[in-house]
């Protein structure tokens, strides 16, 4: 009796353990179900996506884009010489020191550019046929003089491995008879490159007295901003960073007043100094920046705006929802379909224009860059489709859809910059100021398209800076954040809605 009621406990005890197990096998297949369903529905998009002529014609508005994009800047970084700022200064000034008739001597000073004296520069005087004249070497406070020189000539300058060649001494006899009165100011402008930024856009004034001294304290007033300054302690002014123009200097000292002007011939705004283009990474930021930032989130748009809403008008959905699977199943599917028919065209045209840009630089971005890159365009392009897929869901006709996704796309490519203008406004920040730039950045995490440009910079071999006023972690923080946030709102927006 005792053997048969252990008999018929034993199966009792089992019990929970069964259970157990028929739970975790239910759990199992209804995983592989869901898998298996959402791997159909993503198949079956990618499929009908790569076959739609809407992808026909966004690949060939992303094919012209993108790489005419990435021809013209490896065309102009395979221009692009590096401009070599000056070591040292040369100023000519056309005097009477041998007390001869006319004022044909040349009293040639070296200077660094705050207008100390640099010795032992050589100056080489050449006749404009190429004839040597003479050479001289400037002396401890750098100077040097020329006697009697030919009004056609010119000089070479240069000291260690740097030379400033073929500098015009005067052009015409006319100009040097201009001189014949007792001179009270000596005045000479020039243009260079003085604060080392690759551009000549700077103004530099050297004044010298009757004594041929210089002068410190020297009023100047005019060129680019119009207020009165005064020459330093070596007589010395200097104006920085001046827009394309002819700029006139006045120039007073003791009642005396001397007028010179100067011509920049280029400057910051020029299109290849803004964009500073210095080899095949420079190219591939600067083509993601400015172009994949605008025509992804038009492919994502065109692509998913009638995801779901699609299937509501045509009422496939109820066939979709007659599967045995779940609801975050079928919106998962829908997603990656409408993500990898957009991943699988942009990473072959991305790869292509990066063989453009080696090409026409000769050389090859950086393996990593291109890695980096592909990848941050992807969930780039993935945040875009998950918030049409948001928009197709809630919109009642895709004619709605498509609106909301141009509208979003508008709003985080111009406005959103705007918001942050007036943000700054509004709390007293100063137009590029260091408070402005932190306050602004800040705010750029909160979009996709100005994150995207931050982990682009941050993973660029020749810029890789962290933006001021955020920590170099932050971009891509806010970017899986934004990602994660709209793939779970979009699966539970897709679970919560009434489709029958």
């Amino acid at each position: 009796m005792e053997a048969e009621k252990k008999s018929e406990e034993t199966p009792e005890k089992g019990a929970p353990a069964v259970k157990a197990k028929e739970s975790g096998e239910t759990f199992v297949e209804a995983f592989k179900q869901n898998l298996m369903g959402i791997l159909i529905i993503a198949r079956t998009d990618i499929i009908a996506h790569l076959k739609s002529p809407r992808m026909a014609i966004l690949m060939v508005i992303f094919i012209f884009t993108v790489l005419s994009g990435a021809y013209f800047f490896a065309g102009m970084a395979a221009d692009y010489t590096e401009a070599q700022p000056p070591e040292f200064l040369v100023w000519t000034y056309i005097v009477n020191l041998d007390d001869d008739t006319y004022p044909d001597d040349m009293l040639v000073i070296t200077t660094d550019t705050t207008g100390k004296s640099i010795g032992d520069v050589t100056i080489s005087l050449f006749h404009l046929n190429g004839t040597l004249y003479e050479k001289e070497t400037t002396d401890e406070v750098g100077r040097t003089i020329f006697y009697d020189i030919d009004p056609q000539s010119y000089l070479n300058s240069h000291k260690g491995d740097y030379v400033e060649m073929y500098r015009p001494v005067i052009t015409t006899e006319k100009q040097m008879y201009q001189f014949l009165s007792e001179m009270e100011l000596y005045v000479q402008t020039q243009v260079a490159d003085l604060d080392e930024d690759n551009v000549a856009d700077d103004v530099a004034i050297l004044v010298l007295n009757e004594r041929l001294e210089p002068v410190p304290g020297a009023t100047v007033s005019g060129g680019f901003d119009q207020d009165e300054e005064s020459t330093n302690a070596y007589g010395l002014y200097r104006e920085y960073n001046l827009l394309k123009d002819n700029y006139e200097y006045e120039i007073t000292w003791n009642e005396v007043v001397a007028v010179d002007e100067a011509e920049i011939l280029n400057d910051d705004m020029d299109i290849e100094n803004l964009l500073n283009l210095q080899g095949p990474d420079d190219v591939l930021m600067q083509t993601a920046g400015l172009f994949i930032v605008m025509i992804v989130p038009i492919m994502a748009i065109g692509i998913s705006f009638d995801t779901i809403s699609r299937e509501k008008i045509s009422k496939s959905v109820v066939f979709l929802l007659s599967r045995p699977i779940g609801k975050r199943s079928i919106a998962a599917g829908k997603f990656i379909g409408s993500l990898t028919a957009l991943a699988i065209p942009l990473t072959v045209i991305s790869l292509v224009g990066v063989g453009i840009i080696s090409m026409k630089t000769s050389e090859s971005p950086s393996g990593g860059f291109v890695a980096g890159f592909l990848v941050i365009t992807i969930v780039f392009t993935a945040i875009f489709v998950l918030l049409q897929q948001i928009f197709s869901t809630l919109a009642k006709t895709t004619g709605n859809a498509i609106m909301a996704g141009i509208s979003i796309w508008l709003f985080f490519y111009i406005f959103f910059g705007l918001i942050i203008l007036l943000i700054n406004q509004l709390v007293g920040n100063q137009f590029l100021s260091t408070e402005y730039y932190e306050l602004s950045n800040k705010l750029t995490l909160f979009s996709p398209t100005g994150t995207y440009g931050f982990l682009m910079v941050l993973i660029s071999p020749t810029a890789g800076d962290t933006p001021i006023g955020i920590t170099s972690w932050a971009p891509a923080l806010s970017f899986t954040l934004g990602f994660v946030i709209l793939f779970i709102l979009s699966m539970e927006l897709f679970r919560k809605r009434p489709y029958l």
